[in-house]
């Protein structure tokens, strides 16, 4: 099951719940973030939680994160 998590105000995910996340569900990773007054999604399948932790410091506030589990 893939694993979301609301991140509305302008506090970083801890690496420690990333690097959990990627774990847990290590078949690609994403999140939607507003910018502009729009929502933009950005998506890749990287499992680096370093890698990860930098695209959502990057982008602005409020964030859907989502970490991908592939099922059959």
């Amino acid at each position: 099951m893939c694993l979301l998590i609301a991140n509305p105000d302008n506090q970083p995910i801890g690496l420690d719940i990333i690097e959990t996340a990627t774990e847990s569900n290590p078949d690609g990773f994403g999140f939607a973030f507003v910018k502009d007054g729009q929502v933009k999604i950005h998506k890749t399948t990287s499992c680096d939680p370093d890698e990860q932790r930098n695209l959502l410091k990057k982008h602005g506030w409020p964030q859907l994160v989502h970490w991908r589990y592939t099922t059959s």
